[in-house]
């Protein structure tokens, strides 16, 4: 298990706060600062998670007492075709596995992951309920398919939102084409961080939906 001179390292190689190393792995402040303050013994798993949010960041530790920045990968993938939504589904499920991890969604509108495959969509949902792992959606005014709690949707108007749909998971962004019915995948720590912070600088821009 990671040490807690390796949180705070990976923390100053990352430039977070203790506020921002707790939002990305799902945990409170106060579990941050005791962990760090070696004020506690946290559990394996709140240890874990830590870990994990900052790796998908780009850190990387080493035994108990390494920290590095990982060196970034550029890596890209093409699925078209009748089987596209599948290929996306598989990869996604592959590497978010945890509460820690979050997937963020700029889509006009979720409906056409059933339209595309529906069978995809109820796989994807069943794996997020037994591993626990978040979402947030940026969308059109006019949504309607509301698949989790109202209050992960929120809406921006269509100029601002664009045509082309976007998912953000772990060190990966897809950009998926619904007329043509292909995805891009791009797996790069620093695209994906900058695709995480454009998301989140919108997330205060748009609206939430009513209850």
């Amino acid at each position: 298990m990671i040490s807690s001179r390796q949180i705070k390292a990976a923390r100053a190689l990352l430039g977070w706060t203790q506020t921002e190393l707790a939002k990305a792995a799902g945990l409170h402040l106060n579990a941050i600062t005791k962990i760090e303050n070696e004020s506690c013994e946290p559990r394996s798993g709140t240890l874990d998670r830590i870990q994990r949010s900052c790796e998908i960041a780009g850190i990387k530790f080493r035994g108990q007492r390494g920290v590095e920045i990982k060196e970034d990968v550029f890596e890209t993938v093409r699925f078209e075709g009748e089987h596209f939504i599948r290929r996306l589904i598989d990869d996604t499920i592959t590497v978010v596995n945890g509460p820690e991890d979050e997937v963020l969604n700029c889509v006009v509108d979720e409906q056409f992951f059933n339209v595309a495959d529906r069978k995809q969509n109820e796989r994807y949902y069943k794996h997020m309920k037994k591993t626990g792992f978040r979402e947030r959606y940026i969308t059109s005014k006019g949504y309607v398919s509301f698949v989790n709690n109202k209050n992960v949707y929120r809406w921006l108007p269509d100029d601002v939102l664009g045509i082309v749909a976007y998912t953000i998971y772990r060190d990966r962004i897809a950009f998926i084409q619904w007329k043509t019915r292909e995805v891009l995948i791009i797996r790069s720590t620093s695209l994906s961080t900058t695709f995480r912070q454009q998301f989140e600088f919108l997330w205060t821009q748009a609206k939430p939906y009513k209850s």
